[in-house]
Order: C-alpha cells, then sequence, then structure tokens
C-alpha cells in the first residue's frame, strides 16, 4: 500500500511482490490436489497488528513494521490466511514428485555464488543441474567386485601427469517398487521429568516420528509421571529397502516428550529412540515387552518413558485386532499393557515442615492431595502450621487402584500440597512423586485379637507422681567443671577409679588401650563408635520406620542440578501397599495398617548435644591448618564457641556440650556448624552438619538415648536414660502388640514375644563388679540390646559447604544427641566430656628413668617470618595472624648430671606445613635437671638475644665467594611496569656485593662488568651446614626507587666449590676462535671407507651426564616473586631467569705470601649480543600420545647455533638436492 496523502490516512493498492515474484490474488489461489478448504478467507490477527489487522512501516524495503500508524509511515501490509484439511496423503506425495519431475532436476540462483533453491525466481540469472548415470558389473547382479569403481574424466590442455580426474562415483541403492508397512507405537507412561511448569509439574504430552510421518499422544495435565496408555497406529508407511534388510536393521523409531504452553513455544523435555519389533507374517508371538528407555536433554537424563514398538509388514497379512478405544484415542492392547492387580494404598499423613512463603504469603493452613491410577484422597486442613504443622486426622481414607503386578510398571504416586486461603482459593504450593512403591510393599493385613498389653503411656502413678514433669524454658551451654562443684560428694568406691573418666571408655571403644588406662581390666562394656551417620547405618535405615521425609518442590527447573533448588518444604508421612483379598467378604480387612501411633500434637523436649572432635577439616589458613570452633543452631535459638576456638589444627578436640529446651516438631532441624576463626576479615565455614531431631523421636529404633551394653547404679558406665530398661521393653512390647514381658526369679529370666531369655546366657564369662544394677534390669537391657535398638554410641557426621564443593566432604565431626522428652519424668544428669589437661610430673633423679625422658619430652616450635623462635605455647600477637611456615618436632638430649660431653649436635629438621615440606632448620636441644647440677655457661650474648654457644656451633673457615654475574633473561612486569634496568644483590654470611646497572635490557640483558668483587665470609666447614647465598633483584626506577622485582636463594654451594686458585704465568695461546678448515676436506664411499657415523642421543642434550646441562659456563635460577602457598604454586611465582654462576674456596692460610689472583673466571666471551643464525632440523616423532594423556611422545631432532659467515659457507634448506654437497663426496665408483 502507497499513501496518496499521510495525513488524511488515505492508501492506494499497487501489487504485493515477494522475492521478486508477484503474489497472486487470493481468489485465484487453489487448493493443492490432495487438500480442501474449510474455512474463507480471513484476515491474520494472531500477530503485532491494529484492530484491521494492518502493521506499518516506512518503506516497503526497509523490513521493520509496526502495529500503531504514525505520520511518516507511508506503507501498510495485512496478512490473509485460509484453513485447509489434508485428505490424500498419498496424492499429495505424488503431486510433490510430478513437480520435481518437472523441474528436470535445475536449481537457480543469482549468481554462482550464491545460494542455490529450487524454485526459479526473476532475479535469478544462473542455473545449474547436476547428471548421473547408472553403471553395474559386467558379471550382472551375482558378480563380486573386489574394488569399488573409479571415475576417469580426461581433461585438455593439461600436462601429460595431470590429463584426467579421478574420482569415485556414488553408490545408490535402487529397489523397483516400495513396501508397505504398519508402525503400532504402545506408549504407556513415563516418570521423573523435569518440571517446567512453574507449578512444579507438566503438561505432557509424546511426539512419535517414523519415517516421514508423526504422531502425538493426549495432553496429561499437571503430572509428573503421566500415564498416557496411548498406542498410535502409523498406516501406509512405504519403506524402499528389502524385506531382509528391514527385519535385521528396521529403522529407528524417535520419541519426543514436550510440556504444552498455552503462550509461547512448547516445552521441550527430551528425546529418546526406540528401535521396533519387526512382524513381517502379521501378528505373531510372543508379545512385545514394554521397556524403560531413557529420555536424554543434551547431555542429561531428562527421565524415562515405558514404551514398545511393532513394524508390521502389511502386505496380505494377518495384523492384530485394533486395540481398544478410549473416547478417540487407541489404548495399548492387553497382550502388550502390564498385568494388573486389584491392590490398596493407605496412606499415613503425619505433617508438613518447613514450608516456604507463596506470592509472599506464608502457607499456614495447608491439605494435601494424594493420586494414583485414577484413585484420590485428601488429607483434612491443618488450621495452623505455627503451632501444630501435624495433621490431626493422619490416618486416611483407603485408596483402592489397580496397580500393576510388576514393579517396574508401577505407576507414581502424586502429592500435591495446597494452601487453603480466603475466599475459596486453593493453590497449589508443591508437588511431589513418589516413583516407587517397592518399600512400602506389604502383606495383605488381616484382623487379628488384639492382646492385652495395657494401655500406652506413662509409668506407675507412684512413680510419675515424684517425677517433676516441668522444665525451665530457653537453652543454655552446659560448664561441666562448675557443675562438677556443686555437686555433693560421694563416697570413694573400693576400687580406685579415679583416673577412669568417659574419654577411658572413649579410648577404650577405638582400640587406644594405652590413653585408656585401666578401663578394660575392670571389665566395664565398650560403647559403639560409627564411622558414619546414624541415619547411614544399615540396620536404622535412615529412621523411617514410623514415618518418611519427602520433599516438596515447586517452580521450573532446567536441568537436574538445579531440581534442588526448587525444594519449598517438606512433607512427613509414609504409605503401604498390598493386595487385596480374593474373596473381600470372608476375608474383611482391618480399619487401617497403622495402628498404635504416637500422639501428633507437639512434645516439649529438652536435647543435649555432645560433641567431641574434629577429624580431617578442611585447612582455611595459608599455613595450611585452621582456628576451628562450634556454632549450633537449633531453631531460633544459637550458640558458637568463638571464645574458646582451637588454634592452628585441623584435628581439633572440642568435648563441648550444649543443652536445648525445644518442641519437637515446631523446631526439629539441629545444625551444627564448624567455624574458622578470623581475627580480621569474616570467619569463614569449613562445613556443616543437619541432624533431623522428629526422626529420632519418632523411630521405633529409640534412637532418644542409647541404651548402654550393661546395666550400671554407679561407675563410668552409669546408666544415663530418664527411663529404666524394664520400662523401655514394657512400651516395646505396647508398641508392636506383643504380650507384656513376664519374669521370673529364680532362675532370673523373662519371656518376651513367645521366647525366653535368662540372665545367665547373657553373663556368662563377664566380670560382675560391684556397680551392676538389678538382675532383672540387667537382663531387660540386654534383650533391648537384641532387638535393633540403638546402642550407646558416637557417630561419625560428615561436614559439607553449601557454597564451596557442596558434593565435597570438608572433614568429620564425631558426637551424640540425646533427645529426653519432659512428659517422661526429669532428664538424667549431663555426661562430663570435657577433654583432659596435662599434669605436670615430678621425676626422680636416681630413678633411672632417663629412657623414658627421651622417648616423651618433645619441643614443638613455630616459625615466624623475620622473627625468633618461640613455643607453641607462647601468646601470638594482637595485630594480625603471623603467617605460619610450618613446624617440626625435636627430642632433646637428656641431661641428667649438668653439663656433659659430648655437646649435641646440630641436625637439619624437616618443617611440616600440613601434608607438605615447608622447608628445613638447624637446631639442636638439650634438657639439663637442674638440681645441683652444674649447669654450662650462658652462651654469650649480642644484644638482648643469646648467640649458639661454641661447643654447638659449626666451625667455621675463612673462604671466598667469586660471581660471575652474566646477566638476567624473561623478566615480567612489576606494578604493571616493564623491568628495564635491573641489578642484583648478593649476599651470604653477613657478605654483600652488588652488580651494575643494566641500562637497558632490550637492547643487551648481559652486564657490561659480569666479575663482581670477591666476597670474604666465614663459612662452616662441612657442608651441611652452610648457609643459603640470597639473590636480590631490584629494579632501578626514575625518583631513586629501587624495588625489588624478584628473588632466589642458592641453597648448597657444593657444585660451586673448587680449589684454592694460584697466580700462574699466562702463556700466548693465541684467540679464542673456531678451528681450522682442513676437516672438509673428505671423499669416498660413507660406510666402506671406514667414515665415522653420529651420535643419537635417546634423551635431551642437557640430559646428558658429560655435558652436565651445558652449566659449565653460567647456570640458570628461576627468580621468584609473591607468595607461594604450597610447593606446587611455587613455579607459578616464577618472574624470570638469572644467568651466572659462582666459585667458593677457602682462603689461604699465608695471604701475603700466597697472593691470589684478580679472579678465577678468565677468558670470557664477549657480553654483547650475537647475531646468529638458528638452524632445527626436525627428524620424526616417536610414541605419540592422545591429547588427553599425560605423556606426548618423543622428536628427534637437531639443532645448529652459527655465526653469519660460518652458516653463509654451510648453506641449508636444499634437502630436495643430492646429499654429496657439503662435504663434497665423489660420485661412486
Amino acid at each position: 500500500m502507497l499513501p496518496t496523502n499521510s495525513k488524511s490516512g488515505h492508501y492506494l493498492e499497487v501489487d504485493v511482490v515477494q522475492h521478486g515474484d508477484k503474489i497472486d490474488e487470493k481468489e485465484k489461489i487453489k487448493c493443492p490436489e490432495g487438500w480442501e478448504w474449510t474455512r474463507n478467507w480471513q484476515v491474520d490477527d494472531n500477530r503485532a497488528v491494529d484492530g484491521e489487522g494492518w502493521e506499518y512501516s516506512v518503506d516497503v524495503s526497509y523490513g521493520v513494521y509496526g502495529a500503531i500508524q504514525k505520520a511518516y509511515h507511508l506503507v501498510r501490509r495485512r496478512r490473509w490466511v485460509r484453513e485447509r484439511l489434508l485428505k490424500d496423503p498419498k496424492a499429495v506425495i505424488k503431486q510433490k514428485e510430478l513437480e520435481e519431475f518437472e523441474k528436470e532436476g535445475w536449481e537457480y540462483a543469482p549468481i554462482f555464488t550464491a545460494k542455490f533453491h529450487h524454485k526459479e525466481r526473476k532475479i535469478d540469472f544462473v542455473r545449474r543441474r547436476r547428471w548421473h548415470r547408472r553403471m553395474v558389473s559386467k558379471g550382472g547382479k551375482d558378480a563380486k567386485v573386489s574394488m569399488p569403481p573409479v571415475c576417469l574424466l580426461e581433461l585438455e590442455d593439461e600436462e601429460e601427469s595431470k590429463s584426467c580426474l579421478r574420482n569415485i562415483p556414488r553408490m545408490f541403492v535402487t529397489f523397483e517398487k516400495p513396501h508397505k508397512y504398519q508402525m503400532w507405537a504402545y506408549i504407556y507412561q513415563a516418570r521423573n521429568l523435569l518440571a517446567m511448569d512453574e507449578s512444579g509439574m507438566n503438561d505432557s504430552y509424546v511426539r512419535v516420528a517414523f519415517c516421514k510421518q508423526s504422531a502425538v499422544t493426549e495432553v496429561l495435565t499437571q503430572t509428573l509421571c503421566p500415564t498416557w496408555d496411548q498406542t498410535l497406529i502409523f498406516d501406509n508407511v512405504e519403506i524402499y529397502e528389502s524385506v531382509e534388510n528391514i527385519a535385521k536393521s528396521p529403522p529407528s523409531v524417535v520419541v519426543e516428550v514436550f510440556d504444552k504452553d498455552t503462550v509461547g513455544k512448547d516445552g521441550f523435555l527430551g528425546r529418546c529412540v526406540m528401535s521396533p519389533t519387526v512382524r513381517l507374517h502379521g501378528h505373531e508371538t510372543p508379545e512385545p515387552q514394554l521397556q524403560w528407555f531413557t529420555i536424554k536433554r543434551g547431555d542429561e537424563e531428562g527421565g524415562d518413558i515405558l514404551a514398545a514398538c511393532e513394524l508390521f509388514l502389511d502386505e496380505d497379512a494377518e495384523l492384530p485386532f485394533t486395540p481398544p478405544m478410549r473416547g478417540d484415542l487407541y489404548t495399548v492392547r492387553s497382550g502388550v499393557r502390564p498385568k494388573l492387580q486389584r491392590s490398596a494404598i493407605e496412606v499415613l499423613c503425619w505433617g508438613v515442615r518447613n514450608m516456604k512463603k507463596f506470592e509472599l504469603t506464608s502457607v499456614t493452613s495447608p491439605s494435601i492431595e494424594f493420586e494414583c491410577a485414577g484413585g484420590l484422597v485428601q488429607s483434612d486442613v491443618i488450621k495452623d502450621t505455627k503451632k501444630n504443622p501435624n495433621f490431626e486426622k493422619p490416618v486416611l481414607t483407603r485408596m483402592i487402584v489397580n496397580l500393576p503386578v510388576e514393579e517396574m510398571y508401577t505407576p507414581a504416586l502424586n502429592i500435591r500440597v495446597r494452601d487453603n486461603r480466603s475466599f475459596g482459593r486453593r493453590p497449589i504450593v508443591g508437588v511431589h512423586s513418589v516413583r516407587s512403591f517397592q518399600k512400602y510393599r506389604c502383606a495383605t493385613p488381616q484382623i487379628i485379637d488384639q492382646t492385652d498389653s495395657g494401655p500406652r503411656g506413662p509409668q506407675k502413678k507412684g512413680i510419675a507422681d515424684n517425677v517433676s514433669t516441668k522444665s525451665e524454658e530457653g537453652s543454655y551451654v552446659v560448664n561441666i567443671k562448675e557443675w562438677k562443684k556443686v555437686k555433693k560428694k560421694k563416697k570413694k568406691e573400693e576400687i580406685p577409679e579415679e583416673s577412669l573418666d568417659w574419654w577411658s571408655k572413649f579410648f577404650a571403644s577405638i582400640g587406644d588401650e594405652e590413653k585408656c588406662g585401666e578401663f578394660l581390666n575392670q571389665g566395664y562394656d565398650k560403647m559403639t563408635v560409627y564411622q558414619t551417620e546414624l541415619e547411614k547405618v544399615q540396620k536404622f535405615n535412615g529412621f523411617e520406620d514410623f514415618i518418611n521425609t519427602f520433599p516438596i518442590y515447586r517452580g521450573r527447573a532446567k536441568s537436574r542440578e538445579e531440581e534442588a533448588d526448587t525444594i519449598v518444604g517438606e512433607f512427613k508421612g509414609t504409605f503401604r501397599v498390598y493386595p487385596m483379598p480374593e474373596d473381600e467378604r470372608n476375608s474383611p480387612l482391618p480399619d487401617t495398617v497403622f495402628t498404635n501411633l504416637p500422639p501428633g500434637k507437639p512434645v516439649e523436649c529438652i536435647v543435649r548435644l555432645y560433641v567431641i572432635k574434629a577429624l580431617e577439616l578442611q585447612p582455611r589458613d595459608d599455613s595450611g591448618t585452621a582456628d576451628p570452633y562450634l556454632v549450633v543452631t537449633l531453631g531460633d535459638r544459637k550458640f558458637d564457641d568463638k571464645d574458646v576456638y582451637k588454634p592452628y589444627t585441623v584435628n581439633p578436640v572440642f568435648g563441648r556440650l550444649f543443652e536445648f529446651t525445644a518442641t519437637i516438631p515446631l523446631v526439629k532441624d539441629l545444625k551444627i556448624a564448624v567455624m574458622d576463626y578470623d581475627l580480621i576479615g569474616r570467619d569463614d565455614v569449613i562445613g556443616e552438619t543437619q541432624i533431623d531431631l522428629e526422626q529420632r523421636l519418632l523411630s521405633r529404633h529409640r534412637a532418644t538415648c542409647g541404651c548402654s551394653k550393661s546395666y550400671c547404679k554407679s561407675g563410668p558406665n552409669k546408666w544415663r536414660d530418664g527411663r529404666k530398661p524394664r520400662t523401655i521393653l514394657r512400651d516395646w512390647c505396647v508398641m508392636r502388640n506383643k504380650s507384656l514381658p513376664l519374669y521370673t526369679d529364680e532362675p532370673c529370666s523373662v519371656v518376651v514375644d513367645e521366647q525366653t531369655y535368662t540372665l545367665a546366657e547373657f553373663e556368662e564369662g563377664t566380670i560382675i563388679h560391684t556397680h551392676l544394677g538389678k538382675e532383672q534390669s540387667r537382663l531387660a537391657l540386654h534383650v533391648l540390646n537384641k532387638l535393633n535398638i540403638v546402642p550407646e554410641h558416637v557417630e561419625t557426621r560428615g561436614l559439607y559447604n553449601k557454597t564451596q564443593q557442596p558434593t565435597m566432604e570438608q572433614g568429620k565431626l564425631q558426637l551424640w544427641v540425646d533427645i529426653f522428652p519432659v512428659t517422661e519424668g526429669k532428664a538424667p544428669a549431663a555426661v562430663d566430656i570435657t577433654p583432659r589437661e596435662p599434669q605436670d610430673l615430678m621425676f626422680d633423679r636416681d630413678s633411672g628413668h632417663k629412657t623414658f625422658l627421651e622417648d616423651v619430652f618433645e619441643i614443638e616450635a613455630r616459625m615466624i617470618p623475620g622473627g625468633n623462635w618461640r613455643p607453641a605455647s607462647a601468646p601470638w600477637t594482637n595485630v594480625g595472624k603471623d603467617g605460619f611456615l610450618g613446624r617440626c618436632v625435636m627430642s632433646p638430649t637428656v641431661r641428667l648430671h649438668g653439663h656433659e660431653t659430648p655437646e649435641p649436635q646440630l641436625q637439619w629438621f624437616t618443617i611440616k606445613r600440613g601434608d607438605e615440606e615447608g622447608g628445613d632448620i638447624l637446631a639442636a636441644c638439650e634438657l639439663f635437671l637442674d638440681e645441683d647440677a652444674e649447669l654450662p655457661f650462658i652462651p654469650p650474648m649480642r644484644g638482648d638475644l643469646y648467640t649458639v654457644r661454641s661447643g654447638v656451633r659449626p666451625k667455621l673457615e675463612r673462604s671466598a665467594i667469586e660471581i660471575l654475574c652474566w646477566g638476567v633473561r624473561n623478566m615480567k612486569k612489576f606494578e604493571l611496569t616493564s623491568v628495564t634496568s635491573p641489578s642484583i644483590e648478593f649476599e651470604c654470611a653477613g657478605g654483600l656485593v652488588q652488580s651494575d646497572v643494566i641500562k637497558d635490557i632490550k637492547k643487551n640483558p648481559n652486564f657490561e662488568n659480569p666479575v663482581l668483587t670477591r666476597m670474604i665470609v666465614n663459612l662452616p666447614v662441612e657442608e651441611m651446614y652452610t648457609p643459603a647465598l640470597n639473590i636480590r633483584v631490584r629494579d632501578n626506577r626514575s625518583f631513586g626507587r629501587r624495588p625489588i622485582v624478584g628473588v632466589h636463594s642458592v641453597r648448597s654451594f657444593q657444585k660451586y666449590r673448587c680449589a684454592t686458585p694460584q697466580i700462574i704465568e699466562q702463556t700466548d695461546s693465541g684467540p679464542r676462535g673456531p678451528q681450522k678448515k682442513g676437516d672438509e676436506e673428505k671423499c669416498g664411499e660413507f660406510l666402506n671407507q671406514g667414515y665415522d657415523k653420529m651420535t643419537v642421543y635417546q634423551t635431551e642434550l642437557e640430559k646428558v651426564q658429560e655435558f652436565n646441562g651445558f652449566e659449565d659456563f653460567i647456570s640458570t635460577f628461576p627468580i621468584y616473586r609473591g607468595r607461594a602457598k604450597s610447593r606446587e604454586e611455587e613455579a607459578d611465582t616464577i618472574v624470570g631467569e638469572f644467568k651466572g654462576t659462582f666459585r667458593v674456596y677457602p682462603m689461604p692460610q699465608d695471604e701475603r705470601n700466597s697472593p691470589l689472583p684478580d679472579t678465577v673466571f678468565t677468558n670470557l666471551p664477549p657480553s654483547k649480543p650475537v647475531e646468529c643464525i638458528v638452524r632445527l632440523y626436525v627428524i620424526k616423532a616417536l610414541e605419540l600420545q592422545p591429547r588427553d594423556d599425560s605423556g606426548t611422545g618423543k622428536l628427534e631432532m637437531t639443532l645448529e647455533i652459527m655465526k653469519r659467515p660460518e652458516a653463509e659457507a654451510k648453506p641449508a634448506g636444499l634437502g630436495r638436492d643430492e646429499p654429496n654437497k657439503n662435504p663434497t663426496l665423489d660420485e661412486p665408483k
């Protein structure tokens, strides 16, 4: 449309041209063959257009249109659409084949370099087509051809060697006519699909593609485990392939799963590829079996789909009967679908936990829907989750459904949590899908006679009246030492047990007999130390014997990794699935399988957390250690031990008790975090662990307080539970509908669950001590220990960091938790787990314990940069943390009689920083018994410090160090500025020399005066005591700045030592230069005439021992800068290289009569840059490895470095000429 007047809005109609072609009027467009019109032409308003379907633009060629008309718009357009319906698919295919035949195979394009297309346009100026010619073997179809045919095309005006083009033609498999097939795709169900909707569910459907056809299933709304139960039939499938090949390799069936969206593109959930079962003779047996296929979405798994496919040869074969219909859809036929069984599902809907807000509003009144295989049950509504998050009626109505007999075909059970809000709104706030019923299946229940086991509840009234059921509110950290002071003193036992404590039991339980003392000899029982979390112990099964915890999801998960981020709460409950009886009238079911349920109201409890120690914590400091302390959180209660952190350790011993008063399940998650204390900055989280207290409280394994192996009234194994063993055993029988325990005195025995136990069989061969309690209580405890009850224990929990390496364990924490409900009476006294403290020991001089002293006394020291040595117990500075370089442990030489000989010898000790070496320290220790003994003289002073006394310090010798400071290489920038004018300082044993300054390192990186002034110092005679020579590289910058840009320490002089030089007469040996040219005159046959062969080394030339790395003149020293956290990272701090060497020799005794020469470095080459020609001859590569492996192979090569005149006399690059030019060889005779 073109306007005549833009203000008036009048437009003139003109012809519309697209891609250079005029578009016909819509009334002239005919419906293609095989199609028919279903509607009239209408304006397409399903776009960004105005009310009449127009869109506007500045010009036709502009290409950008808008729905709002502007004054500067000159053109407008609108689209007309008309709906058509496919009636004959075969006619459409034939019509396309006819059109392709009429085109004669031409392709069109504007120019040859443009993209070609099949439809000719007016702007096209070139066309092309490809010619084929059929070629068969001479022997006919049955002839065997060993090699493929080769096509030779002769070309004119070409050289003889290039007169033809060789090409292997393309191979085609031709068939006279196609075979007709039918493909049946059985789509039964899917599971574990990704959630694509904001509700956390999907509106799923399946698209199946086979050959040139595709079909879709129905859309199932709001489910992650849909059950379609649908058969898709592909009729009139023509395949141009032999029947035998189809039977061997049938075409693949592509199955894609989508999420239906009302707005926008449907969400792709994944795809899988199946191979159909080929049936060449119609309906055959056995029937195809449904299988689970993994749905792939990119590189990750997107769920599973249960399906199968059959491909029938539809050529006068008897096909199976059409599957039964469900509305307009075909279901999976009976021979393929899983065998169903009438089953019952019972739901124990206990409560919800930790529900997050929905639409900025708290979820306070939830209810839950359970759906499976067409069955649906609903729970009641929780009035207020803040007061009680449990349901008043947890046992729901039994759901009767038809479930598959085989577990692999079981449909999912969908859990939908709704929030009941005002005005009747019930939005879905979270979902979960139970994908397997295997762990919830049980036998069909039967009605049994109830035994008179008495009501479940408190103890006898006489006992209960003497117990206070109230407790003080709040939580606190118990100080065991203060509590022990208030406690009344008891009379001493006859057996001396002052040295036995809880730690004696712990050490005895982990097998440390040296620290447990006389614990085992007294006949006391050990406790169980689990090396994992208590929930991971196999016999306890995560304490899910009563209820399970199901995460509630909400929102869209893009991948499996992000699925955990959509958790918005937890559902507490469980299920029971069992088959219905065959004769339901004569075999009635009980009301429910869930009996003897605990009360659903919140329970006030006293929670005690005992933290023993941590193991193998991840270091957080640069020293390779950490300063850990504990932070314990329960609900809004939080305690930390920041004031008593454990410095410089990754295996701290805490020995701490935390006590809380909590109402479970309003508060149920106990979180224990191990933090790293930092004086400056925020403390780091090393790791944390979480314990679900509700699971332990409700579990029938009785995880509230571990039962010891023997019942003791006093002593180290004193009974620490608030309830007696007989009471616990009685409750166990009531909970499981067993008869009450029946006790007899002589002999002491008890009958539990129709089985008799005697005390003699349990205590046979054990030590009977005075701390044991009554016989019947001991017997009841022995029976409990056989009933899968949680024993007295210490569990080891893994620590994890959610922000850093969330799947990697950051250490372990040993602890245990006790839970005492207030309704069961007063909680017993706490256990004292205060860590042992070292005691002062006095040794008798005449007791002969010299060997014992040498074994026991160890001195631990830490090294501080720029400081002195001090013991590990010394206080650190208040400003910042001193850098920890490492520690070592030394054993002192014990002197019981004062100053003795021989003197102690200094030794090198390896400094350890974590698991790696942090250097060496030269030290020794002496331990003097200061009781009227003659001690050595006080060492000489250096200022306020004592030096090492003469008898211990190394023997020194006057020595000389000569330095050849050749130059620096590859210096990196310092403070974003290039290092251009370096100089070097050399320091050793108090001596210091400096080099001159390189004027410009880019022009000449060598020093003009490489030989420095001789350094005279006192060095130890023995090489092991030699101090290091420190090399400091400085950059001489403007304004007198000389920053240190790199350092290096030469730790040994052994390779640089030489004899004392002497002055000798210089002989006129002539200048140093090349050899004579007489070596070039060689002739004759190479091998026959006895010519010498070259040397082929099997390693790098630098590694050949006789060449010594070519360090006979100068050596290469790496220059370091920056902080290295470990030896592995030390190589990352290299910023350059220093080229030079040293000579160390003793000074002559008579320096006057034996003068030294000026230097030992003579006949030095010039230090100016030399222009050279470098030739690299690469022969071949050997044993190359794949790129992913560490090894890469070997390379045979040779290298020549020559000055330009030498290179011109010996040219290179003539490898294609005869090899007799350099040296010139005569022709062989």
